[in-house]
This record gives structure tokens, C-alpha cells and sequence, in this order.
């Protein structure tokens, strides 16, 4: 963990302030100041700052003081609106160990006077590193866990001989050049070795092609999981379903998740029930991991001023009100965007930011019915049926959470923050796919199809001995090697079935002789006889199966947490798994205002008086975990 500040979006260049500008597209530097400082302290041959290499042996001038803090300045300026907010010393870290590497054989005690002046106004004097995966390798050369104080105000370097200190690694490492990444990855002493250089260009001889030693592969170990949102702050106003199961999946992802609620009540699902376990919800359990909680009343001007406090030192705001809500409180797009120009500020509705339908209330079961979700879903003669989950909400969600990503990374390139519209009627639309290309360029009105498919037949479940069987022929091959393994030969040579198409249109006599043929077996003998086929098949399985399937105990699908009220829970985790980093040990969901006082201290520097006068007149509200 690094903890320090920093500003978001200036660059000190030649003297003046201005704003910095994205990396050149030929890998040349961004701003002609930082070019021109750059020059003066690259090697006069060009090696390593332009082809990646280390100088043909020979020593070369020091350069100037001047020009190493003249570099350091555009080189931090540059690096500051790529880094999240939450780990702002990370650019000046990154600066000093990038001109460090273009030093070669040099003093550190000249490199340090020539950019304290700079580093420390932008770097907190005290930072802590080695926490996560780190304090498990403490043992290891070179990875030790604690904290560094000194001009550099970021642990990364320190002693005389600037040992570089290996249980921090950034989240985007600049290309170094072989001897330069090796000497950085082994810990190396900056005067034994000679550091190649940064590399501006894109050549690219970056630490991911170095050869490494098996130290070197501890050393990097150290910093394997770190997440792609560490450090990014996300305010969060959402309630129910559809934000907190987006803003859960950025926790996951290392982004510091603020929940806000209302003192006393909170977050709405927090009542629905049962089942709970003990008092708690587990509903609101299933979606709200990885958060902190804190308890504001934000219709008190006290707890209104608090929330834009926060934005301010937020990088994403998400909210769910009725549009013109929050705006009424001071609390709407404009409002915050005053304060925090740099916010990507998400809106969660039911219907839009504007149209005839915006001042309607959102919920999953009514947005399915609008969209027309409802209406394809059922029996193919029954009722409209409600999926067995809130898949407008969750589909929403995930809307969310994508584009909140998108807007991060439209921030890293314009410098800006922006608005994001989200909505339940315009996600469930939008995944109505080809059901509603059907309409739009055919006129076919869609219709239920119970568990099968219009468009590929066979594609649904057929009722065996003791359950249910899916089998989808998705194409004409696997169709006949599901009339194989049926012992239906002839059924395959049939002229009626030879395509899909003509199967479609011969739907009813092939599904009747499927299904008898099916119902002759249980389910467990047609699995074994599907096994290998090349045909997709899948039991419908009830919860206890589905936890039981080995694939899903393979896949790591449960995430289990200690709660401090509930106990031990279990909920589904995430879907995805990434080969650089682990989605694991999650934080349990919270109660409401757990955290209210270490986020009024730690976020805003409130003192204890005036956390005190908060607590008193009801501004905000502390949960007691006892």
C-alpha cells in the first residue's frame, strides 16, 4: 500500500505550468521540454534511450544537475494523470527510477539533490510498502516489509548506495532496457551496475523479455497480484441490485468502493427477506462485498457538503436517483463537476437522463416487462414468465461496470472526467440481440419458446427418465451425431432434416422423436453417453447440483468471508479469472456506517471534535462492531 499526495493534471516544463498531453504515437516523448531535457541526459550515442541497448563499454559525461531536474519535472508531470489518484507517488517514484536508469555509474546523492526539491512537495514523507502479497516473501532478499522516510517520500529508493527496494512494483512499469529492467528487478546497486537507460521509443526490450534469474522471479512474485484499480476511489450511491453488483465487481478489481447509505435503514435490500443470517440480509450480502460503508444523511446540508468532500478526492461517482434528484441536493453532474472537473460520474435510472418516461422508478421485474424481455420468456403456450433472476438489473450492471472502465480509461487520454447514462430500459434492449433484429428487419414478432430456440432446432431440453437434458445442434454435423448417440440413424438421412433450416421448419415431428427417444434414459446414462461427442449437453441441475459440479468447484466460483455479524458466509465470486492477478481474499459487505469515522479521518482529515459534532446533530452516523 502507498499513501501520499499528489496533484492530478499539471506539468512543470521549462519553468511554466501546463497541462500534459498523452505519450507521441511514435514512442517519442510527449512534450518537446522534456525532449529537450531528455537529450541532455541521454547518451550522445543514442544507445539506450533509443535503441533499448547498453553503450559499447566506455564511460560517458554526468549530466547536469539542471538537466536532471529539468527532466524529472516533465517526466513527473507526464506520469501524473496516468496514475490513479489513490497512488499518486507512484509517478514521482517512477520519474526518479526512470532518470535513474538513464544515469550511468553516477553518485545517487547527486541525483537525489538535483529532484528532492521536486519530489518532495508532491510525495507524502511517509509511505508504507510490502503489504499484500509481500509481507508473505518478508523473508525473502531484498523484500522487506515497513516504511521509509527521506527526501524521496516514496520507499522506493533509499540508503546511500540506493538500493532499490523491490516490494513495490508499478502498475505500468516504462520500458526499460535489459540491464536497466535487471537491474531494477534483482535490487541492484545503482553504482556496481550500469543502468542502460529509460527507453522513449517503442522498441521495447521491456522487463517481460529479460531473461530472468530465479531471484529475479521472486522479486517480481512479490508484486503479482497487484489489480488493475488498485488505488482508484469510487463514491457509491447506489442502492438494490444493478449499481452495487457493478461497483462490487470494480472491488474486485482493487478499486476502493464508499458506500454510501442512509444512517439507520441503509442500503433498501438490507430488509428483503428472509433468508437472512442472523439480521443480515443475504440478499444485500450477495452484492456488496469489498465495500466500505458509511452512514450520511444527505438531505442534512452537513451531509450533503460531506459527499461532495468526497468526490472531490473520488475518481467515480455512481449514483441510481431519479434524475434531478441528486441535482436538488447539490449533488448532481454539473454540481460535482465544479468541484472534481476530473470525475467519471455514472448515472443509473430506470429510463434515461431525459425523455417522457425519466421520472419513473427503475425496478428489474418492470424494465423486463417494457423491454419486452418478459414477453419472450415461457412456456411456448403459458404465461409471460420473470427469469429466475434479475437479469435487467444484472445485464445494467455489468453495462456499468464497463463503462465506468471506458470512462477511466477516456480520462487517462483526455485529462477530463465525464457523464455516463445508464439505464435498465436501454440495457435490456440492447440485449434483446437477435430476437429484435428479427423485428426491425423482418417484421417477426417474437414469440416464447419455453427452453427452446427459434432459430436451431435442436436446441432445448428434452425430459429424460428422472430430469432434464439440454442438447443444442448448432450445426449439421452435431445434429447427426446426436441422431447417432439417440440410435436414430435414419432420422439424420431424412430429406425433411438434412439443414437447420428445413429443421426449423419441420420443428414439431423431429422435437416429438427426439423427446421419446430421450425419455427412455436417465439422465445420468445419456451423460455418459454424450461424454466426448463434440456436442453441447448439460443436465438442468438444481442449487445443490450446481455447487457440487466440478467445474465450478474448479473454476473457484464461491468466495467465502469472515462477517462480523453473520460469521462465515459464502457467496458467488466473479466470473473471470486473470493469469497476472488474483481475485481473492475479498473484504465481507459491511454494516451500515462500519466505516463512517476511518473514512471522515483517513479520506478527509476530519479531527476527532468535528467527527464528533457530525455524530451528534445526525449528519452522519458510526455502526459499533462489537
Amino acid at each position: 500500500m502507498l499513501r501520499a499526495g499528489l496533484g492530478r493534471s499539471s506539468c512543470l516544463c521549462g519553468g511554466g505550468l501546463r497541462r500534459s498531453r498523452r505519450p507521441a504515437a511514435d514512442g517519442g516523448s510527449a512534450l518537446p521540454g522534456c525532449s529537450r531535457a531528455l537529450s541532455a541526459v541521454s547518451p550522445s550515442n543514442g544507445g539506450a534511450a533509443r535503441g533499448g541497448r547498453d553503450p559499447p563499454g566506455g564511460s560517458r559525461a554526468a549530466p547536469s544537475s539542471s538537466s536532471i531536474s529539468s527532466f524529472l519535472s516533465c517526466l513527473v508531470g507526464f506520469l501524473r494523470p496516468l496514475i490513479p489518484p489513490g497512488l499518486p507517488s507512484v509517478a514521482a517514484t517512477r520519474a526518479v527510477l526512470g532518470a535513474a536508469a538513464l544515469w550511468d555509474g553516477q553518485d545517487m546523492k547527486q541525483l537525489r539533490e538535483a529532484s528532492a526539491a521536486l519530489v518532495r512537495p508532491v510525495a507524502s514523507p511517509e509511505v508504507e510498502i510490502g503489504a499484500g502479497p509481500c509481507r508473505q516473501q518478508a523473508a525473502e532478499p531484498n523484500c522487506q516489509p515497513g516504511r521509509h522516510r527521506g527526501a524521496w517520500g516514496v520507499g522506493a529508493v533509499g540508503g546511500d548506495r540506493g538500493r532499490f527496494a523491490p516490494c513495490w512494483w508499478p502498475s505500468r512499469p516504462p520500458m526499460f532496457s535489459q540491464s536497466a529492467a535487471r537491474l531494477l528487478l534483482s535490487g541492484g546497486d545503482w553504482q556496481s551496475g550500469a543502468a542502460a537507460g529509460l527507453c522513449t521509443g517503442a522498441v521495447g526490450q521491456g522487463a517481460g523479455q529479460v531473461q530472468l534469474t530465479g531471484v529475479e522471479k521472486r522479486l517480481l512474485s512479490c508484486a503479482s497480484n497487484v489489480k488493475p484499480l488498485d488505488g482508484v476511489k469510487i463514491l457509491d450511491l447506489t442502492r438494490v441490485l444493478a449499481g452495487p453488483f457493478a461497483t462490487m465487481n470494480l472491488g474486485d478489481l482493487g478499486a476502493e468502493v464508499i458506500k454510501v447509505e442512509r444512517p439507520g435503514a441503509g442500503d433498501d435490500t438490507r430488509v428483503w427477506g428472509p433468508p437472512f443470517v442472523g439480521t443480515e440480509s443475504i440478499y444485500f450480502l450477495s452484492v456488496n462485498r469489498n465495500k466500505k460503508s458509511i452512514a450520511i444523511n444527505m438531505k442534512d446540508s452537513k451531509g450533503a457538503k460531506l459527499i461532495r468532500e468526497l468526490a472531490a478526492v473520488s475518481d467515480v461517482f455512481v449514483e441510481n436517483f431519479i434524475p434531478g434528484k441528486l441535482a436538488e441536493l447539490g449533488l448532481g453532474y454539473e454540481d460535482i463537476k465544479k468541484i472534481a472537473p476530473h470525475i467519471v460520474y455514472c448515472s443509473i435510472t430506470g429510463y434515461g437522463q431525459t425523455g417522457p418516461m425519466v421520472q419513473r422508478g427503475g425496478y428489474d421485474s418492470i424494465a423486463a416487462a417494457v423491454s419486452g424481455l418478459m414477453h419472450i420468456t415461457g412456456h411456448e403456450d403459458g404465461e409471460p414468465v420473470r427469469p429466475g433472476v434479475a437479469m435487467t438489473d444484472l445485464a445494467t450492471g455489468l453495462y456499468t461496470h464497463g463503462a465506468i472502465m471506458a470512462g477511466l480509461l477516456q480520462r487517462y487520454k483526455t485529462g477530463k472526467g465525464l457523464h455516463i447514462d445508464c439505464n435498465l430500459l436501454s440495457s435490456q434492449v440492447a440485449c434483446l440481440t437477435s430476437v429484435a433484429a428479427n423485428y426491425l428487419n423482418c417484421k417477426i414478432e417474437a414469440k416464447r419458446w419455453g427452453t427452446a430456440h427459434g432459430s436451431i432446432v435442436p436446441y432445448q431440453a428434452f425430459k429424460t427418465k428422472d430430469g432434464y437434458l439440454v442438447v443444442g445442434a448448432g450445426n449439421d454435423q452435431q445434429f447427426v451425431t446426436v441422431c447417432k448417440i439417440l440410435n436414430l440413424p435414419e432420422v439424420s438421412k431424412d430429406p425433411r432434416y438434412k439443414t437447420n433450416t428445413l429443421r426449423v421448419q419441420n420443428r414439431e415431428e423431429l422435437v416429438d422423436m427426439l423427446s421419446t427417444r430421450f425419455s427412455e434414459k436417465a439422465t445420468i446414462e445419456w451423460l455418459q453417453l454424450f461424454e466426448g461427442s463434440g456436442v453441447p449437453y448439460g443436465p438442468i441441475n438444481n442449487m445443490q447440483q450446481v455447487f457440487a459440479n466440478p467445474q465450478v468447484l474448479h473454476n473457484g466460483l464461491v468466495m467465502e468471508m469472515n462477517h462480523p455479524t453473520a460469521g462465515r458466509i459464502a457467496v458467488p465470486g466473479p466470473g473471470v479469472r486473470y493469469s497476472e492477478f488474483a481475485v481473492s481474499h475479498p473484504k465481507p459487505p459491511p454494516l451500515v456506517g462500519q466505516h463512517t469515522v476511518e473514512i471522515l479521518k483517513g479520506m478527509l482529515g476530519y479531527e476527532d471534535d468535528a467527527i464528533e459534532e457530525l455524530l451528534r446533530t445526525g449528519a452522519v452516523a458510526q455502526h459499533e462492531v462489537r
